[in-house]
């Protein structure tokens, strides 16, 4: 070796053990401008910058401060944190990923998990499978079921296979995933465990064994439309849709019959889109027969349903499509590609009447049926502003009237709650969860709209705004049926800001509680509209835009 390459090497070691240990002096500065951020609320734009900004050196420590963020007092830079840790570059990430599973944080851990899950990491899967078998909280346990999963290597199914045993929603998860692997060889197991006393257990169970042999195990799927969960007889339905064969598709039937007369209208509402989705000449059937007994606004769903496999419209009696299908030759239309949103979609406004389901009224050009609503209204700082300098209106003041006018016009029968989230401008940050009626929905009468109304007028405009929050909070109780949410803008705080993000989060929340969303957007610019509309078609309603 030459006394000039002998030389550099020794330069470049000297190097590397001064700088070891060291943070580089933009990693240094991004985080202390983080840090420094941190307790202003109307610098947390500002802080995602410089998250963003921090990550691109790659380093360990620019990684270990963002898995330190997946437990930020705000929880919307937790999952900020998350995205940018699944698109980080960087030799370090994984390995400090993978420590971060055992930090004293169950939110770092089971954020970690999920990290690990997208960015498929398999050298992490011998730690997930540790921490799937022995973290002491749930929601960890879980995720690294899932992330073992999106990893799918052979080391990662004997995981989940293993997990199976340990009853319980980790086990659910894990059954989940080894369906969508097509883990044939844990068939019998994932049988077992739709006798687990667990609703997450069994739910986890029926979707594992929806995708890998929903025929062979028909029988063991059908007896769960007795469970006492509805959680449970929904995922029932759902996995008795991918039922196909002559001997499976009447074991399903006669699942579904029962399932349609369910005391629970969410379980109706699914089985409803289960039946659609199966596209089996019986689900024909099935409907026509349900359409002859339901009472409540579920008719419509069940007319889209016969329409979507027929391609005809009969109406909404039952006789004319009893009629017609007796003298037809019983065949189907192509099935569509299904859209995430489903099968279950609002009414249009045109053919309302024709449904012969009572008077109804609007909210913003939205149709308001006889079905319990839940009006969500957005009470962040920006609904007190003017529309513009041309046009004096305040939002909150449009909403107030309107409720007024919507609510005096409300079908009897129906029942209503007025509702609203927000983030308060403090740090630590605040959360309210206000509901005009805290024991859930009331009925229309002159009492309860009186009470409503100077509830929403006497509430103070302020804060952040949080959509999220605001639509499941709506759902959280069992009898609202329709959501009426309006809002001025885009979310800026709360789980999810980023538009795909909190849509695949709604998309999961709605699958036990199938509301339909319906939005009232008071903007005028492009992607506030278009986050409304998407909210909107997430949850099979319409979206009105005030400013057109």
């Amino acid at each position: 070796m030459s006394i000039r390459v002998h030389l550099w090497f020794q330069a470049v070691l000297v190097l590397l053990l001064l700088t070891a240990g060291s943070i580089r002096a933009d990693d240094k500065a991004d985080i202390k401008e983080i840090d420094d951020l941190k307790s202003d609320p109307f610098k947390q734009y500002e802080r995602e910058d410089k998250m963003r900004a921090l990550a691109r050196s790659g380093s360990a420590e620019a990684a270990n401060k963002l898995i330190e963020l997946l437990a930020d007092d705000y929880v919307h830079i937790r999952d900020a944190a998350s995205d940018i840790l699944i698109e980080m570059k960087g030799d370090a990430i994984i390995t400090c990923l993978i420590k971060a599973l055992a930090h004293k944080s169950a939110d770092v851990r089971w954020r970690a998990a999920d990290v690990l899950g997208y960015r498929q990491a398999a050298t992490a899967v011998k730690d997930l499978a540790d921490k799937l078998k022995g973290d002491k909280e749930v929601a960890v346990r879980e995720a690294c079921a899932r992330a073992l999963g999106y990893i799918g290597n052979e080391e990662a199914k004997k995981a989940l296979i293993a997990a199976l045993a340990q009853g319980g929603a980790p086990a659910g998860a894990a059954a989940r995933m080894l369906g969508v692997l097509r883990a044939t060889e844990a068939t019998n197991s994932i049988d077992k465990l739709l006798k687990d006393k667990d609703w997450q257990a069994v739910v986890g169970a029926l979707d594992g064994l929806g995708d890998l042999s929903p025929d062979l195990n028909v029988k063991s799927i059908a007896k769960c439309q007795a469970n006492k969960d509805w959680r449970v007889r929904i995922a029932t339905a759902q996995s008795l849709a991918r039922v196909s064969t002559t001997e499976g598709v009447a074991e399903a039937r006669a699942a579904f019959a029962l399932l349609l007369k369910d005391n629970d209208w969410r379980v109706r509402r699914r089985t409803i889109e289960a039946v659609i989705f199966w596209w089996q000449p019986d689900s024909v059937e099935l409907l026509i027969e349900t359409l002859s007994t339901e009472k409540s606004a579920l008719v419509h769903d069940l007319v889209h349903g016969l329409e979507d496999l027929s391609g005809e419209r009969k109406g909404y009696r039952a006789e004319g499509w009893k009629t017609w299908w007796e003298s037809s030759a019983k065949t189907l239309v192509k099935k569509p590609r299904q859209t995430f949103q489903g099968w279950l979609r609002a009414p249009e406004k045109g053919r309302l009447a024709e449904s012969g389901g009572g008077e109804t009224t609007t909210f913003f050009d939205v149709p308001v049926l006889k079905q319990n609503a839940a009006f969500a209204v957005d009470l962040s700082g920006s609904m007190r502003n003017p529309l513009s300098q041309n046009d004096s209106r305040i939002p909150i003041e449009l909403a107030r009237e309107e409720l007024k006018r919507t609510l005096a016009a409300m079908p009897q029968g129906s029942m209503f709650n007025v509702c609203a989230y927000r983030y308060s401008s403090k740090f630590p940050p605040e959360t309210e969860w206000l509901r005009a009626f805290k024991d859930g929905v009331r009925d229309i009468n002159d009492a309860n709209i009186k009470a409503g109304n100077e509830w929403l007028a006497k509430l103070e405009v302020k804060g952040w705004g949080a959509f999220y929050e605001a639509l499941t909070m709506c759902t959280d109780d069992p009898k609202v049926q329709a959501i009426y949410f309006l809002s001025d803008g885009a979310p800026s705080r709360g789980a999810y800001v980023r538009r795909e993000n909190l849509l695949a989060a709604l998309r999961k929340a709605m699958r036990f509680c199938p509301v339909t969303i319906n939005t009232v957007t008071i903007s005028t610019k492009g992607r506030d509209i278009e986050f409304m509309e998407d909210i909107a078609k997430e949850g099979g309603g319409v979206c009105a835009k005030v400013l057109k």
